[in-house]
């Protein structure tokens, strides 16, 4: 059988647009579904992982296929699908063979922006904004993911929540640089990388997912409070 390559990114305004990129879950880590066509609608899809950069990539049989995005209710809009009245997207024919490549462009309900860090002795905050880029949805919780390298998903053993009411203001998430210490072994780093993430009313499963960001100069001996430095990483 001849192999062909599906590729491709999810996309918001051209540019890649981050997801979780815990590919240990296929529910929060899978959009797109590919349907050989020798299979029917109904057959079993493939569905590429996707990684925190938003991009893709599958090795398949070539063929032709229908080509669609699963079932669910996600964060965002589709700019390229059109949505069926009983639920789900309609898909289009495609014929795949070498390397195909196909973006996926959508656009959030929410942006998050203006990522700032501050911390305590023993806490760390992180502050941003949430931007309303249309309607249709509501931000229910935001989450800050903590990581000892630059793959921060949410599989991470670290995390905090806060529940989010209002967007008119910035918006706070405390940390336990203590809980940073204690669940990493042999953790006396000076610096950590995090990343936000919203909930929305659409989903519990798929969120909006900032950057990966690294914090610096973080305390150690909880007793000098430093002030934190912030990278976009």
């Amino acid at each position: 059988p001849v192999q062909a390559t599906v590729s491709g990114h999810i996309t918001y305004n051209g540019t890649p647009f981050p997801f979780d990129g815990n590919t240990n879950n296929a529910e929060s880590s899978t959009l797109l579904e590919l349907r050989k066509k020798s299979s029917g609608e109904s057959g079993t899809p493939l569905s590429p992982l996707v990684d925190a950069k938003g991009h893709f990539s599958q090795q398949v049989l070539s063929g032709d296929y229908h080509i669609t995005v699963k079932k669910e209710s996600y964060p965002f809009t589709f700019d390229d699908m059109d949505p069926l009245p009983a639920g789900g997207y309609a898909s289009r024919m495609d014929r795949i063979e070498g390397d195909y490549v196909i973006d996926i462009p959508v656009t959030p309900y929410f942006e998050i922006a203006d990522v700032q860090t501050t911390t305590s002795a023993t806490m760390l905050y992180v502050t941003f904004n949430v931007k309303r880029v249309q309607e249709g949805a509501d931000v229910t919780r935001a989450r800050v993911y903590v990581g000892t390298d630059s793959v921060v998903n949410s599989s991470l053993p670290a995390s905090a929540e806060t529940e989010i009411t209002d967007i008119s203001h910035p918006v706070t998430v405390a940390f336990s640089l203590p809980v940073y210490r204690t669940v990493y072994p042999d953790n006396n780093r000076d610096y950590a990388y995090i990343r936000v993430a919203l909930e929305t009313t659409k989903s519990s499963v798929y969120l909006l997912h900032s950057d990966v960001y690294k914090v610096e100069n973080l305390p150690v001996d909880y007793v000098d409070v430093t002030a934190s430095h912030l990278t976009n990483f």
